[in-house]
């Protein structure tokens, strides 16, 4: 390293030069290297966070806040109406070929129903039934914890009012910030996309 005013020889320790008593710069190629480096280091830091235009909600949700302490997530991070409908589906032909082996009572098909959606959407299944982890999809609190069985049986149980009101219950999915049906509003669950 040399002094920029009269071209002495330094020591990479030195602050003056002992020459002419100028003081001594970082060579300019030391600060190009040091520029550089804290260029790959926001680099690193925006894709953490899921590059320029913000962080993926729907990949990385963990990482933000939960809806319980007010900021929502990025509304791709919960599960669509169409993707809820699909699982429905799925769920009601398992149903379906689990009641034929079944003897054809009302009390029997009554409690096989409630059981599988119960155990299915709680901590038990991993907050999936079926229908669920075949979408992608999973039933869990505001602290994107599965539930456990008590509040399952209330979420399943709800459902009812959602079918009673003309499915007006399901239909708030399509109007809701946080795609909650009137089912998860009422025990306070969501229902989001599994990680990728």
């Amino acid at each position: 390293m040399k002094c920029e005013y009269c071209g002495r020889a330094l020591k990479p320790s030195e602050w003056q030069c002992p020459g002419c008593g100028a003081a001594v710069e970082v060579n300019r190629e030391e600060k190009k290297e040091d520029k550089t480096q804290e260029e790959q280091k926001n680099r690193k830091k925006e894709q953490s966070m899921g590059g320029v235009n913000g962080p993926n909600y729907n990949k990385y949700y963990e990482q933000y806040e939960t809806p319980d302490r007010g900021r929502p997530l990025h509304i791709s991070a919960y599960g669509s109406f169409g993707a809820r409908m699909i699982a429905a589906i799925i769920d009601y032909v398992v149903l379906g070929l689990l009641f034929s082996f079944l003897p054809d009572t009302s009390i029997v098909l009554t409690v096989v129903y409630f059981a599988y959606r119960i155990i299915g959407e709680s901590s038990i299944c991993n907050g999936a039934t079926i229908g669920k982890k075949a979408m992608g999809l999973k039933v869990v609190d505001s602290n994107f914890e599965t539930i456990g069985l008590s509040q399952s049986a209330g979420r399943t149980f709800s459902k009812i009012l959602s079918w009673a009101l003309i499915c007006i219950g399901f239909i708030m999915i399509l109007f809701s910030k946080r795609r909650q049906a009137l089912h998860d509003r009422l025990t306070g669950t969501y229902v989001i996309k599994v990680r990728a």
